[in-house]
């Protein structure tokens, strides 16, 4: 789930994800409703399937007028697990104008390779090794490259840019080594010149603090929250200017032009 508080005149849907695929643990590949319907030996991932799952529910809302909810202002959020796969839903559901992906870390919006070079470095992160053992979140294609990382042909700055040019805000704890702060950080870096490259810099805000639990939500970024929802939810003419960090990275720094070997274009 997620903790964020949501303004007035703003609808909420509480979207059972592990019913439509579950994440017990390993032994959860292959359950839950998206399964049913087309078989326990489908290759999509968990995450996969909760994006076909949201996508169901955009359409029953758009065949649902009385509903009364305006469907060309949906946001999607979640924290931990729940904001890797709300990352997915906004990056592959192009019907969703705001993504807000909170504590995603590995998996959601940190980049593999940064979060690999946080372990050499000695951070205990979850890397994509850990993460195949752990659930399934990812398809079992995946294992083939998890051990060689350079071989990868994407990482998850690719996933932040798909969302583009909608509006993403993400949020990131340092509190919690686990999360690869670095590596969010790093990748929401290159992800935002892909933003920029369209014009629409402000369409992407990241806000990176610690003092506060898992998942618990401090109320200083309230207001970077409130500016994306009446921007892209709401239609106010505010700004959306917000990227911030502590800089707190278990030691380590960010040296962008060690990871951002492009030149970004203007399109």
């Amino acid at each position: 789930g997620g903790s964020i508080p949501i303004p007035a005149g703003i609808a909420t849907l509480n979207y059972p994800c592990s019913t439509v695929a579950q994440q017990t643990d390993t032994s959860s590949r292959g359950k839950g409703l998206f399964y049913n319907i087309y078989g326990s030996t489908h290759s999509a991932s968990a995450m996969t399937a909760w994006v076909w799952g949201v996508s169901r529910v955009i359409d029953v809302l758009e065949s649902t007028p009385s509903a009364s909810i305006n469907t060309s202002k949906l946001a999607v959020t979640g924290c931990s697990r729940d904001g890797k796969g709300a990352l997915m839903a906004g990056a592959f559901e192009t019907r969703i104008a705001l993504t807000i992906p909170q504590e995603s870390g590995s998996g959601g919006d940190a980049c593999w390779r940064i979060s690999k070079y946080e372990e050499t470095q000695g951070s205990k992160v979850q890397t994509a090794t850990e993460i195949i053992g752990e659930n399934v979140w990812f398809s079992s294609a995946f294992n083939n490259y998890v051990n060689n990382l350079n071989q990868l042909p994407y990482d998850h700055h690719l996933l932040l840019a798909m969302v583009a040019p909608r509006a993403l805000v993400s949020y990131e704890n340092t509190d919690y080594v686990w999360l690869s702060p670095l590596a969010s950080y790093g990748c929401q870096n290159a992800a935002r010149t892909v933003y920029q490259a369209l014009g629409v810099q402000d369409n992407i805000g990241f806000e990176q603090v610690g003092g506060h639990s898992h998942c618990a939500w401090p109320s200083s970024l309230t207001p970077t929250l409130n500016a994306f929802f009446n921007k892209f939810l709401l239609g106010q003419s505010v700004s959306t200017s917000y990227w911030s960090t502590n800089n707190q990275f278990n030691g380590r720094t960010w040296t962008a032009s060690n990871w951002i070997d492009w030149t970004t274009p203007s399109f």
